[in-house]
């Protein structure tokens, strides 16, 4: 995948002969889609970053994609990058994601 669009794109036909999508990275994806949303004006800042809007707008895409696939009866199996927290002896690894993404 180049972009968001390569992904948008694709129909539940072409996803047809798979039992089970593999997300890889989801990091990389939620920054695929906001990419694209980058791509509208509308949704920038003056200094160019996203609007809290359109990163909202970024999630809902992306719970919405997923929640698309499992409804055609995919099985969903996401790769993240993983944070490290201590909790006095044990250590907790969670998706490296922010907010509600995590």
């Amino acid at each position: 995948v180049n972009q968001w669009a390569d992904v948008a794109n694709l129909t539940m036909q072409d996803l047809e002969p798979f039992k089970t999508i593999v997300i890889d990275t989801v990091g990389a994806m939620l920054e695929s889609i906001k990419t694209h949303l980058m791509l509208n004006a509308t949704n920038k800042q003056k200094d160019g970053s996203l609007k809290l809007k359109a990163q909202g707008l970024a999630n809902n895409i992306f719970k919405q994609y997923v929640n698309t696939l499992i409804a055609s009866g995919k099985d969903v199996v996401f790769i993240a990058h993983a944070s490290e927290d201590q909790n006095g002896d044990q250590v907790i690894y969670r998706p490296d994601l922010g907010g509600k993404n995590r």
